[in-house]
């Protein structure tokens, strides 16, 4: 309401991966879909879904949170408040932590002196793909870790909702899903019903930091539309 009053225009707000999601939707890797699933890994796992070319926002437009379905409830503490969820699993957060704990334990890695320099930042995404790249042990153990776990969030995604497509997108997609997408796959097909699996395309997102662009400007021209709609039938 202050940015609407301050500037005179209408304001519309959405999650950012909804947002993401709407955009590959519309503008890239899920033209001609009515029904996608995106999932995007980078610091954290989040979701958006898109059902019959809306974005599904649920009760309290707070769906699709799919780094918060839980594969382990004794598994460990995720920054939600809640143990063993997708995204402390599958997340750079996660994949970083397991590294610093075998660094704890002794096993040495290429990523040593990145993640004990005293910078509290997340790892890049760009280390990650060098280190597993270079065969580092601890980094490839992490990885493939957190792939397959990120291939059993897909699989309950598939299970629950039937997708036509899943896009994957996020920065460690973007930087090392060349690794990671084909384990995904390997893991999702042992754990989705095969026709849910065969129906659905597991592809990457196409338009990487701008798909938030694209779904913000798509946001707009729909809400706009439908707040247009509701004053003309109100009169």
């Amino acid at each position: 309401k202050e940015l609407e009053n301050k500037y005179g225009i209408e304001v519309f707000l959405g999650n950012d991966v909804n947002i993401g999601t709407l955009g590959e939707y519309l503008y890239g890797a899920g033209q001609g879909t009515k029904n996608i699933v995106g999932i995007f890994v980078g610091t954290g796992v989040g979701g958006g879904i898109i059902i019959d070319g809306k974005v599904y926002g649920g009760n309290i437009g707070a769906a699709g949170e799919i780094g918060h379905i839980v594969l382990n409830p004794d598994g460990p503490l995720c920054g939600c408040g809640a143990r063993g969820c997708l995204e402390s699993y599958g997340s750079k957060t996660a994949m970083q932590k397991e590294i610093l704990a075998q660094i704890e334990r002794g096993r040495d890695t290429v990523l040593k002196e990145v993640l004990t320099n005293g910078d509290s930042n997340i790892i890049k995404s760009e280390s990650l793909k060098h280190g597993y790249e270079n065969g580092d042990d601890v980094t490839v153990d992490a990885v493939n870790n957190a792939s397959r776990y990120l291939g059993v969030g897909v699989a309950t995604v598939m299970n629950m909702l039937n997708p036509e497509m899943i896009v994957l997108g996020g920065g460690v997609i973007e930087s090392m899903g060349d690794i990671i997408i084909p384990m995904i796959k390997q893991t999702a097909v042992k754990h989705t019903m095969p026709k849910l699996y065969e129906s659905c395309k597991i592809v990457t997102a196409k338009l990487g930091d701008d798909a938030g662009v694209f779904g913000g400007m798509a946001l707009v021209r729909q809400e706009h539309k439908e707040k247009q709609e509701m004053e003309d039938i109100s009169e």
